[in-house]
């Protein structure tokens, strides 16, 4: 508990440590990009092996951020680590959602409907309680870890475009200089000062939401043609939750900071 009350020094004072804590990002990105670029087309018109190929580019990635995120929480959350559990944890919601709606659609529930609503409480219960803990320790680490959340879900958007009906892998090609740009935002967030924080965080959130417009220019004609109404509103107002919460968990835990020094 040293670092309650540290609100305003990121413990990431080196080069390197600062590239490891954009380097999920820069991955994850990287990843669908070359992904992407592998498979070239939809999974029924390329060859076995380029299907199993991009499966293993996009899977290599996604492994590395769960076992450096794992590696981070055992450490008690270093800061270098916080956009690692970030993007760990968001990617196993995903995972877990990916999985539950591919088996809603052969009406399979993932084991047993209970076990559902038990794996939900516990993804909520884990996700309040790592915002809990690091909000304790400033909303500037907060804000790192909101970083991990909200970029790896703004990166899913790119991967979206590549699954039926869409199949735009030039679209989802554009994960990787998204993710670059993130990645330098994030380095310059670790070095930078209160004020602009502030400000790499607003460029965070237009940046997601570029990535969120892109892949709805790819989805609006089939909701037109279906009939239905896009989801980007509702996906920005989640995105943007996912970008605020942990510095705004900083801020409410300021107070119970400032006691704990007291006391």
């Amino acid at each position: 508990m040293s670092e309650i009350g540290n609100d305003g020094n990121l413990n990431l004072n080196s080069t390197r440590l600062r590239i490891i804590a954009a380097l999920p990002l820069l991955l994850f990105g990287l990843g669908i990009a070359a992904m992407s670029l592998s498979r070239g087309g939809p999974w029924y018109s390329v060859p076995t092996w380029r299907l199993v190929l991009s499966i293993v580019i996009g899977l290599l990635p996604m492994t590395v951020i769960a076992i450096v995120g794992i590696l981070a929480l055992i450490r008690r959350l270093p800061d270098w680590g916080l956009t690692w559990a970030g993007s760990a944890f968001m990617g196993l919601v995903i995972l877990v959602k990916t999985i539950a709606e591919e088996l809603a659609e052969v009406d399979q529930p993932i084991i047993s409907e209970p076990v559902e609503i038990g794996l939900v409480i516990l993804l909520f219960m884990a996700g309040v309680a790592l915002l809990v803990i690091v909000g304790m320790r400033g909303w500037q680490r907060g804000g790192l870890l909101s970083i991990g959340f909200s970029v790896t879900f703004a990166l899913t958007f790119f991967w979206a475009v590549t699954a039926a009906p869409f199949y735009r892998h030039d679209v989802a090609i554009w994960a990787g200089p998204f993710s670059l740009l993130i990645a330098a935002i994030t380095y310059y967030y670790a070095k930078a000062t209160t004020l602009t924080h502030f400000m790499l965080l607003l460029g965070v959130g237009i940046l997601n939401l570029g990535s969120l417009l892109t892949a709805n220019t790819v989805w609006q004609d089939w909701f037109q043609a279906k009939g239905k109404t896009s989801s980007a509103l509702p996906l920005a107002i989640l995105m943007l939750a996912f970008l605020i919460c942990g510095p705004m968990m900083g801020l409410i835990a300021r107070p119970i900071q400032q006691t704990l020094r007291r006391a």
